[in-house]
């Protein structure tokens, strides 16, 4: 399974470290690549742009700071959705509110690829620890 992480602050460095304890193939991305440099140590791949962090991945995970910065990087002009393989899954973990996780599982439904709501409960220790509590909503399919 290839498996693709977006956004590197605080919580995703800690999730994607632990993706990458397993052997997945991970390739990650943020807008910073100094971020992304203790995961590349560790044996992730560095995705030079949107499109081609995501052209691959079975599953890419987006933990990003606020609604704006999620519709930029998935839906904007060099978003990443539009890239995604069909049927692929997008799980994103940022903290948005209910009605902007709506419009995205539409724009992701419209491109042919699946949509997880996938917020956590936790901090930065259960993070590191892989002790988050995922509360995810999608459809049945």
């Amino acid at each position: 399974m290839k498996v693709t992480f977006i956004g590197l602050g605080i919580m995703g460095q800690a999730m994607a470290s632990n993706l990458l304890k397993p052997g997945i193939d991970l390739t990650v991305y943020n807008r910073t690549k100094e971020k992304a440099q203790p995961l590349l140590d560790k044996g992730a791949i560095w995705g030079e742009n949107l499109q081609q962090s995501v052209e691959a991945a079975d599953v890419v995970f987006t933990m990003l700071s606020e609604p704006g910065v999620v519709r930029q990087l998935a839906t904007g002009e060099e978003g990443f959705v539009k890239a995604m393989k069909k049927n692929a899954l997008w799980a994103d973990c940022s903290t948005v509110n209910p009605s902007f996780t709506e419009e995205m599982a539409q724009q992701a439904a419209e491109a042919g690829i699946r949509f997880a709501d996938t917020p956590v409960a936790g901090s930065k220790v259960p993070a590191e620890n892989g002790e988050l509590v995922f509360l995810c909503g999608g459809t049945t399919e």
